[in-house]
């Protein structure tokens, strides 16, 4: 079984103009354990970091991902929201 592939999103904030990078947390839980609370799906996005430049947040990236990580791979999916 392999490991399931890192979804990053960054996302421009309207209100103040920031970066944030969001990242798709795995939480191990079945998607049948969640059907008795009428919740269809589960998504953990969770805040990582936040930068005031474009720049700042796709080096970041590169840092903790590699320095190709925005090209095609099967470890990380990188993508701007």
């Amino acid at each position: 079984m392999t490991a399931p592939k890192t979804q990053i999103d960054i996302v421009k904030r309207e209100y103040d103009g920031n970066y944030v990078i969001w990242e798709l947390r795995n939480l191990g839980i079945p998607h049948s354990d969640c059907s008795e609370y009428l919740i269809e799906y589960i998504i953990p996005w969770i805040p990582i970091k936040v930068f005031r430049k474009k720049r700042q947040a796709t080096d970041y990236c590169r840092k903790q991902f590699g320095r190709n990580c925005f090209k095609e791979n099967d470890n990380v999916t990188i993508a701007f929201a």
